[in-house]
């Protein structure tokens, strides 16, 4: 279901994918059929989980995947493979980097591998990125435009939050769709990245007091879950992007400043950079928190922050 045709190919279509890995209770479906209709255009390799492969790297540089679906009984374990990471991201057990349902350590480029491996980086696992199926009965009308994990433009494919230096730091990849110039990125898809970036940075958590960080709405600080938005994004293009790339996305809030109704303004600074430190852009933003970002007041819109330590999830999880 789900599925439209297109200039003469099968293409996802809507949140609707669910990309049979995140089915965490149906059975009503041919699991193995159902993934090697979707191999080709997600870019399945034999070697590759169905939850990696949606991510759509390869080699994280030349796009170079295999498009051969894998075989039966391994479709099978991939598929187990993702129920078994959403239920795990559910439960809350024995949580760590490397419990993302889409794309993990051992998809990650060598240099980007540390990111991982750091016990003060904390993944960040919102539940509408890594769950499509719950998105959709959460009332969420479309896929992410940077976290659609089966997108082929810009992708954020990994987030860490370091509490203590204020930083958010992510794994992106640059796929076709983000393309311009013959074989370069689009610079408003670098745009783009700053803008998730900067949004995001201004409602993750402060390093917690006494293990608390509850939200308290017209708190001046406050933090929780889509609680800010991103006011303003001031982009330098420094260096093209070449289609494939995989960069890192660094920000760092840099200042805050409260007015008198208790809105905080939230000062950013962020670069892309390449495994040699070259710099394609860097921003400086400015955020505002807290802000509502709903239209539906429900136990999403109310979502907090669940902190672990070694992930920072949404209490989404939980309903």
């Amino acid at each position: 279901r789900g599925l439209a045709m297109q200039s003469g190919g099968l293409h996802l279509a809507g949140a609707a994918l669910t990309l049979a890995c995140l089915f965490a209770g149906t059975e009503s479906f041919s699991a193995p059929a159902l993934i090697s209709s979707f191999a080709p255009s997600l870019g399945l390799g034999v070697k590759r989980s169905i939850c990696v492969g949606a991510a759509g790297t390869s080699k994280h540089a030349g796009g170079d995947l295999a498009t051969a679906p894998p075989r039966e009984e391994e479709q099978e374990r991939m598929l187990l493979g993702c129920r078994k990471r959403i239920l795990r991201l559910r439960s809350g057990d024995d949580l760590d980097s490397d419990s993302g349902v889409f794309y993990n350590s051992a998809d990650a480029p060598e240099w980007l591998k540390p990111l991982f491996a750091d016990p003060k980086q904390r993944r960040l696992l919102l539940r509408e990125w890594e769950d499509l199926e719950w998105r959709v009965a959460a009332g969420w009308r479309g896929r992410d435009l940077i976290h659609d994990p089966t997108g082929k433009g810009v992708r954020v494919l990994a987030y860490f939050w370091h509490a203590e230096e204020q930083s958010l730091t992510g794994i992106v990849h640059f796929g076709p769709d983000a393309e311009s110039h013959r074989g370069l990125c689009h610079g408003g898809a670098m745009t783009s990245l700053m803008d998730d970036l900067c949004g995001h940075i201004a409602f993750l958590p402060n390093a917690p007091v006494d293990g608390q960080n509850a939200r308290v709405d017209g708190e001046a600080g406050a933090r929780a879950p889509w609680c800010g938005c991103t006011a303003q994004v001031d982009v330098a293009l420094k260096k093209p992007v070449k289609v494939g790339d995989v960069l890192k996305l660094s920000g760092t809030i840099t200042g805050r400043e409260t007015n008198k109704k208790g809105l905080e303004k939230v000062h950013v600074h962020a670069a892309l950079t390449g495994e040699d430190a070259s710099v394609y852009c860097d921003v400086k933003g400015l955020s505002i928190t807290p802000v509502p970002m709903h239209t539906i007041e429900d136990d999403v819109s109310r979502r907090e922050w669940i902190e672990g330590e070694r992930v920072l999830r949404d209490s989404g999880w939980l309903l």
